[in-house]
This record gives structure tokens, C-alpha cells and sequence, in this order.
């Protein structure tokens, strides 16, 4: 007897969705660093993903003597950063006429395979660009927002409104900018080494919990491979098992990507992230879900998609930084 075709996609669909959402972000270095360091987190309902941020210290902190009283006034040093849900589609259709010519659990079961693995090499592709890409590439309404945005290479004071706040009045939400441009590098092999050095210092200042991971174009990751060629260099073995090349750098895990980009061409964005306080939020009910195949009323076909909702948000901006170079 012949398997009904939606016994088979059900059944397909099944096994899918177990491994989509990991396929996914383990395809993207960024992505599948912060899957890895338990970034990638699931959020329910609420019309915004809200994260809350310590802005002040504590004014109550004094020393005492004795019976001496002690500050119990009320201090106000928490606030909340509101990030909207951003939204992520793509669609699988097959029409009557390829399930005709598929016709058996075997060809339908390969069609399905093929179809779904396109869509999600598609994702992949789609989340690389939209997390690390320039924002002059995308649609700054819909697409989820990404490290240029969430890392401005702009001076504190001129930044824009991150989470609801805006940077430019509330400077302490604003990340740090170092700006190594009219500093062409040349045929030094020691400049890169000292910009990145003064990046690394002057965004970790005197949190004890440094920068984790360094992004930058592949132009600026052979620059540096080539100016260390001569030294010892450790790497992330974890992540080069997952295919991602990668070096240390003061503990921080550099690499390279094809999506970073600054606005000018000769010009070089590294990205300086503590991703401690990056979330990677995904609604739990969009978190890259499949529906079932449905037929339109208008067609000899059968559609159905994968679903994501959620956002990049940070809750401490001061200690993710970005440098720009020059050639």
C-alpha cells in the first residue's frame, strides 16, 4: 500500500525541526560561538525583549564604625533596555506536478531532503549577512540587528538609539569607538599588533571580565597572521573542530568573516566583543519552527515555512568596542 505523502513529510518534518535551529547558527562563526557559550537563549511573549542594565553604582556603599547608621536610602541604578522582535522567513513549495513525478515514500522523502536542505542553507546565509553584515545592507525596520549596530563605529556622543536608549544623551550606554585610521599600515609589522593591543586595554579597562571574541575582515585576519608568522599562536580547538580557523589573541578568540565590512573600502571595522553580555534571544514558539505543508486555494501546490522571531540584544555596551584601520 502507498504512503500517503503527508504521512511522509510529517514524519520528515519531524526529524527537521530537531536539528534546524543548531544547523543553522553552527554554520555562522559568530553564531556558533555564541551558541556555544550558552548565548543562544529562548524568550516568551511580551511585546519586547527586555533587558535590564546597571547604569549607576550604588550610592549606599560607606565605611562604619560601631553603632555608626548606615545609608538605607533608596537608590535607583537599574534600568531596562527594550529590544523589538524582529521577524525571518523562508518558504518550501512543491507543486502537483513535482510530487507526480516523485510519486513513492523514496523520491518524495529525497525531494523533501533536497528542498529543505536549500531552505536552510538559505537561513544560514541570510543570519550570517544580517548579524555581521554593514548596515547600508539591510532593511533597518525588519532584519534582526547586528554587530553594526549594537557596536557603532561612531564616538560616544554621536551614536543612535540602541534597546530605546538613546546613546547620543545617555553616553554611558554607548560602546567604545577607536578610531586608528590616518595610521596606514603599511609594511609595518608591528602597527596592527599595537592598535589591537590599545583597542584590547582601552575597552576592558577594569572589567575583569574581558573581551572574549575579535572579528574582522579577512583582509585584517592575514595581515596579523602574516605580522605573527615567526610566533607561537594558540587557537580555539573547539571551534576548529566545527571547521571556523581561528587564533588567540590575549586570551580572545580572533576570526575572520566575509560579512564584516566598514563604509569605505580601504577601510577596515575589527570588532572587540564581550559577548557575556550579547544574547542571541529566539521566541520560543519561532525558533526557526516548521508548519505543515498547506495547498493555496489558487494553486496545484503545496507550501509551507520556516519560522524565526527574536533579536540580538545587549545588556552592557561599554565593554564591546570596535577599531578601525586603514591600509
Amino acid at each position: 500500500m502507498a504512503v500517503p505523502f503527508d504521512s511522509i513529510t510529517a514524519t520528515t518534518l519531524q526529524l527537521i525541526r530537531r536539528r534546524l535551529a543548531d544547523n543553522i547558527f553552527k554554520a555562522s562563526n559568530f553564531a556558533a560561538w555564541m551558541l556555544a557559550r550558552g548565548r543562544v537563549q529562548m524568550v516568551t511573549g511580551g511585546k519586547f525583549i527586555q533587558e535590564p542594565l546597571m547604569y549607576a553604582t550604588n550610592g549606599t556603599v560607606k565605611s562604619y564604625a560601631g553603632y555608626e547608621r548606615l545609608n538605607v536610602a533608596p537608590t535607583d541604578e537599574l534600568t531596562a533596555a527594550q529590544y523589538s522582535y524582529r521577524q525571518a522567513a523562508v518558504s518550501i513549495g512543491i507543486s502537483g506536478l513535482e510530487e507526480l513525478e516523485n510519486d513513492g515514500p523514496e523520491a518524495i522523502f529525497k525531494m523533501l531532503k533536497a528542498k529543505i536542505t536549500n531552505a536552510e542553507m538559505s537561513l544560514k546565509q541570510f543570519f550570517d549577512e544580517k548579524l555581521l553584515a554593514e548596515t547600508s545592507t539591510k532593511d533597518l525596520t525588519r532584519d534582526f540587528l547586528g554587530l553594526d549596530e549594537i557596536i557603532e563605529d561612531l564616538v560616544v556622543g554621536s551614536q543612535s538609539t540602541v534597546g530605546g536608549i538613546n546613546r547620543a544623551v545617555e553616553t554611558w550606554w554607548g560602546n567604545t569607538f577607536i578610531d586608528g585610521t590616518g595610521t596606514a599600515l603599511g609594511s609595518s609589522t608591528t602597527l596592527l599588533t599595537e592598535l589591537l593591543t590599545n583597542a584590547y586595554h582601552t575597552i576592558k579597562k577594569n572589567h575583569p571580565v574581558a573581551c572574549d571574541l575579535i572579528l574582522m575582515d579577512q583582509t585584517m585576519y592575514e595581515r596579523y597572521e602574516n605580522d605573527s608568522r615567526e610566533k607561537l599562536r594558540l587557537s580555539d580547538t573547539k571551534l576548529a573542530d566545527l571547521g571556523f580557523e581561528n587564533q588567540k589573541f590575549k586570551g580572545a578568540t580572533m576570526m575572520w568573516n566575509e560579512n564584516i565590512a566598514a563604509p569605505v573600502s580601504t577601510e577596515h571595522n575589527i570588532y572587540f566583543i564581550s559577548t557575556e553580555f550579547l544574547r542571541l534571544c529566539l521566541h520560543r514558539k519561532r525558533n526557526f519552527v516548521m508548519g505543515n505543508f498547506v495547498s493555496p486555494y489558487d494553486q496545484d501546490a503545496k507550501v509551507t515555512q520556516i519560522l524565526v522571531a527574536g533579536q540580538l540584544t545587549c545588556n552592557n555596551s561599554r565593554f564591546q568596542g570596535v577599531l578601525r584601520t586603514d591600509d
